[in-house]
């Protein structure tokens, strides 16, 4: 069973309804309140949206004159920018093996990077390995040096995406539209939505009435796997549906 494991079923054993209502609040440990809250915390900051111009167009597999086989990917710069900015400066590290292929001349025409991508942040600590792969362009006019770069950037992209960053990108949710990256629009929130969310309100609503402010905010935030309200309407119709859910089998059980 892994920490992760424990703090939850520590969590859920706090918040039984079996157990006389007056003691539930007290029963719960501050400590697993808060690594459950910073974890969603860290993934919610990983998985933020980037901007328009952070999204590029890869050619490489229809070349200019089949766009319906064009990919979106991310630039680089901003992959590390987010790292950097959630784990800090010195927070994060890549290393790996690089592995080429060479024509007869020696030159390059593929690299394989096989790497480790090691962040941690506080008492969270990750560790995501994968590998990345560039070759030669069809015009054959990339230089080596090129190829071993663009074999790592592959590489920490995909380690990245594992944790959240860019998740729009590798769910094809960001499309080439008219030669350019669209990223996905905020759709307006829709009737079922809508009624989800007014249950899940209701039934917290219910429920932190019979605690105290501070427990009372801290079970809505692990209940609602959130602290905002815009954070709780961000989430999807499925989501929502599990979180209401698992409110409406711990109020049948008696809160």
């Amino acid at each position: 069973m892994t920490k992760k494991d424990r703090e939850d079923d520590e969590l859920f054993d706090a918040l039984d309804p079996k157990k006389p209502r007056e003691n539930n609040s007290k029963n719960i440990d501050k400590s697993i309140l808060g690594g459950i809250m910073r974890r969603e915390e860290l993934y919610r900051k990983l998985k933020e949206p980037f901007p328009p111009e952070a999204y590029a167009i890869d050619k490489s597999r229809g070349g200019n004159k089949n766009p319906a086989a064009w990919l979106t990917t991310i630039r680089a710069q901003y992959i590390i920018d987010r790292l950097n900015s959630v784990f800090g400066l010195g927070g994060w590290s890549m290393t790996g093996e690089l592995d080429t292929i060479r024509d007869e001349n020696q030159r390059i025409i593929s690299a394989l990077f096989s790497g480790t991508l090691v962040a941690s942040c506080n008492d969270i600590n990750i560790k995501i390995e994968n590998i990345g792969y560039a070759e030669q362009s069809v015009a054959g006019n990339r230089l080596g040096g090129d190829i071993l770069k663009s074999a790592r950037t592959d590489c920490l992209s995909k380690c990245a995406s594992w944790i959240g960053v860019g998740d729009a990108v590798f769910k094809g949710l960001v499309k080439v539209d008219g030669g350019r990256p669209r990223p996905p629009q905020q759709s307006a929130i829709s009737e079922k939505k809508q009624e989800t969310l007014k249950d899940i309100l209701e039934i917290v609503d219910r429920v932190t009435k019979t605690m105290n402010e501070e427990d009372g905010r801290a079970w809505k935030r692990t209940a609602l796997r959130c602290g905002t309200m815009a954070e709780l309407k961000a989430k999807s119709e499925e989501e929502l549906e599990e979180i209401k859910t698992i409110l409406v089998m711990q109020q049948e059980m008696g809160w």
